[in-house]
């Protein structure tokens, strides 16, 4: 409870502690707070920018939820580790994940499979990627506007407008405008 506090207040380093503390007591620890320190510990580490640690720690919760045909909780580590690994360049280990987490989400959560498209275009946008950026996102609208997501499509729309305007096609991008 005290590691979760201290999250959402912004405190990870004390948040990270608390959490140690809980994994040390393993064997007397339920299951599902040991899972939850994992991911709250790679959490942590997340937003301490040690990406590296996030890894480990999300990969530990993963296993557990593998073990445990968790398959939401998958998704949403495998989308953590993603986005851990591209915060350190790795892009193909990112995105990797990152796709994994789409095929879960697919099936078990479009807002979560949004959001992991939202990922993957920005980091295609940010490669100067644009024809990727621009196929994701077509793809990807078809979804968001059966699922009533007019965030989603606003973004879409104004991203694919800007891959339009990068590549030199005002006309393509006059549609998405």
């Amino acid at each position: 409870l005290k590691g979760s506090i201290n999250i959402s207040k912004g405190n990870y380093k004390q948040a990270i502690s608390d959490f140690e503390k809980i994994i040390k007591l393993e064997n007397s620890s339920s299951f599902s707070d040991i899972f939850l320190s994992y991911y709250k510990l790679g959490k942590s580490y997340f937003e301490t920018n040690s990406f590296d640690l996030s890894i480990k720690y999300f990969s530990k919760s993963l296993f557990i939820a593998e073990e445990n045909n968790d398959l939401l909780n998958k998704g949403i580590i495998l989308q953590k580790i993603g986005q851990s690994y591209l915060k350190q360049d790795k892009i193909e280990k990112g995105l990797n994940s990152l796709k994994q987490s789409l095929s879960i989400f697919k099936d078990t959560d479009i807002n979560k499979y949004l959001d992991s498209i939202y990922i993957i275009s920005n980091n295609y946008f940010e490669k100067r990627k644009y024809q990727k950026t621009i196929d994701y996102l077509k793809n990807s609208l078809v979804i968001a506007k059966k699922n009533e997501r007019e965030d989603f499509i606003r973004y879409a729309y104004n991203l694919i407008y800007d891959c339009y305007i990068s590549l030199g096609n005002e006309e393509e991008a006059e549609k998405y405008k």
